[in-house]
């Protein structure tokens, strides 16, 4: 339902998009949901509306780094760097995100590890 909602806020039916996402959390509050209400208001220029999705989001999944940098984002679009660099911390201690390279350096074998240094 989430993902049907991000398509209506793309054809500009925000109203359709929030009702959507109301209908998905009768079912399951999930991250995901928080997340296209973040985006739709954001979209609407409403930065309060916005950062209080994305700070629902992140109770609701607290290690998903990308919320941090996505909440970080908003507060240093709004002049608040000391928050935003917090947040990046925040979000840089709670789930310590991988490179794709390192992630395939810990399935290589030694020898393959060696050739790539």
């Amino acid at each position: 339902m989430a993902k049907m909602a991000i398509f209506l806020r793309a054809c500009g039916l925000t109203d359709a998009s929030f009702d959507l996402c109301d209908q998905a959390d009768a079912i399951q509050r999930i991250m995901l949901t928080e997340v296209v209400r973040a985006r739709t208001w954001r979209k609407l220029g409403d930065p309060g509306q916005t950062a209080a999705a994305f700070e629902r989001a992140l109770t609701l999944d607290p290690t998903a780094w990308s919320l941090h940098l996505d909440l970080a984002d908003l507060r240093a679009e709004q002049g608040d760097f000391t928050t935003a660099v917090q947040l990046i911390d925040q979000g840089w201690s709670t789930s310590r995100p991988r490179s794709p390279v390192g992630v395939r350096l810990n399935v290589l074998n030694p020898v393959q590890v060696n050739v790539l240094s």
